[in-house]
Formats: C-alpha cells, structure tokens, sequence
C-alpha cells in the first residue's frame, strides 16, 4: 500500500488552536440585532442583548482554514477554506 505523507505547516489563522475568536461578537457571546442582524457585541446584562446567533455563546468558532485541525497541507490556498490531505493517485 502507498503512504503518502503530505507536508504541513501550523494554521497561520487560529496559530494552529483549530479555533478562532467569533467574527460576529468577537468573543463578547452577545450582540445587539438590528432587523434582525447584528450590529455590534454586548455585555449580557445590556438590556437587548441577545445570545450570538453565530458562535451560540461560545465566543469561538471552529477555524474557516483549517476546518478545526490547526494544520494547512501543502497545496492548500489560503482564503478557499479547502484544507484536504494529499491522497495517492488511484489511477
């Protein structure tokens, strides 16, 4: 059986964590809609704030480069979100 061993390097996004802070609430886990969409983060006790429809008030979502393994395999572009091995040809 061919083994093939793919180089990789550390996710330079979530400095290989597999996780970054949330894009919408920047880690706040609250926002404050407007028609529906979130204008900016907030502090729980903020009289409309309402949990992250993005992270679920976890303030941290699963890294959109390195799909949560902290590793980026050769060939990979950053910014496509496709982060696969390498696999032999089976051809």
């Amino acid at each position: 059986m061919l083994k093939v061993t793919a180089p990789v390097e550390n996710c330079t996004i979530c400095d290989a964590r597999g996780w970054a802070v949330c894009p919408t609430c920047s880690g706040a886990t609250y926002v404050i809609l407007l028609g529906g969409r979130p204008l900016r983060s907030a502090a729980s006790f903020e009289p409309d704030a309402v949990r992250c429809p993005t992270c679920h008030s976890y303030g941290a979502v699963v890294c959109p480069e390195c799909g949560g393994s902290g590793r980026l395999y050769q060939g990979h572009e950053y910014g496509s979100g496709r982060n696969k091995p390498l696999h032999p040809h089976s051809g």
